[in-house]
């Protein structure tokens, strides 16, 4: 790896276990059971790291449910803050402060837990809002050890360079997949490559499936003919980098780039999750391969790479 990171290992996200999650299609939803037993199945078989929020439904309860109080030093759950969108802008700094405890404890609460790993902003707004008490607060929590590390969930590269520079930010989120050619063209590489202190995780790198869709129905209206493009282009790269499919292309480009530490994957079954593992196991893409996707990857708008635009 350029930058002495590891290839990015999986990151299960439990979105979907918590609340009905998915733009062009309903996920199953899973009773408690099944979550549970999904989530204690996936720290069986090696996965060490769970993402998860606030606003995640009942997905902090029922990691809670899975993992109880039993501190494990290998597990790490990653939670988000509360949006804090029903805070008004004037609020006063004690009302800020005492909106942030109550979501630490609520989701401290949820996980049965004194202490939060890693806490992420779900918007980063709230980093200069309220003249940054938030912020404040949340680096008061970090120094009385109720949160080790801070960090932010961003939704486009702007964000990403914004924060990137911040000492205080310790792990990032960011959404990714391999038709964004963003990352690279704003040199975020390099950035991060420079911030070994920062953990990255990736989000959305099957764009909530579609990607994997081998019908243009499948893709968002939107898209028009363009689907069919991307569909073929995805397809004839898998074929020809020898990749066993194009989820297997789409994890291993991201796993070869060098500067993404994890990659949060959902699950509905433990169908899903052992086949989404296998595709951790296979060999790199190396110079050529990635030079090639990133040479003829079809050119898309910036809202399909964004399923909020949907």
């Amino acid at each position: 790896m350029s930058n002495g990171r590891r290839p990015a290992h999986f990151v299960l996200g439990t979105v979907q276990l918590g609340m009905p999650y998915g733009k062009l299609r309903q996920f199953a939803f899973p009773s408690n059971a099944e979550a549970v037993a999904l989530m204690r199945r996936a720290a069986d078989i090696g996965i060490t790291d769970f993402d998860t929020a606030r606003n995640y439904g009942i997905a902090e309860m029922r990691l809670g449910d899975a993992f109880g109080p039993i501190h494990d030093p290998a597990r790490t759950i990653v939670t988000k803050l509360h949006p804090l969108q029903h805070v008004p802008l004037d609020a006063p700094e004690w009302a800020v402060r005492a909106a942030i405890d109550a979501s630490i404890f609520a989701s401290c609460r949820a996980l049965r837990t004194r202490h939060l790993p890693v806490l992420l902003l779900h918007l980063v707004f709230a980093r200069h809002a309220w003249k940054g008490a938030a912020w404040r607060r949340l680096l008061e929590l970090r120094d009385e050890g109720i949160i080790s590390k801070l960090g932010v969930s961003v939704v486009n590269p702007e964000e990403a360079l914004e924060y990137v520079s911040d000492p205080e930010v310790k792990h990032m989120q960011v959404p990714i997949n391999i038709l964004d050619r963003r990352w690279g063209e704003m040199g975020l590489a390099e950035r991060f490559a420079a911030r070994p202190d920062i953990t990255v995780h990736a989000r959305s790198i099957f764009l909530q499936g579609v990607l994997l869709q081998d019908d243009p129905a499948g893709w968002p209206q939107q898209a028009g003919s363009s689907a069919g493009e991307i569909i073929r282009w995805l397809r004839q790269t898998a074929h020809d980098l020898d990749q066993a499919s194009v989820a297997q292309l789409a994890v291993n480009y991201l796993r070869s780039l060098g500067w993404i530490d994890g990659l949060v994957i959902g699950v509905e079954n433990e169908g899903q999750l052992v086949n989404n593992l296998s595709l951790f196991k296979m060999p790199l893409l190396d110079a050529a391969g990635l030079a090639r996707i990133e040479a003829t990857r079809p050119a898309v708008e910036d809202w399909l790479l964004d399923p909020g635009k949907w």
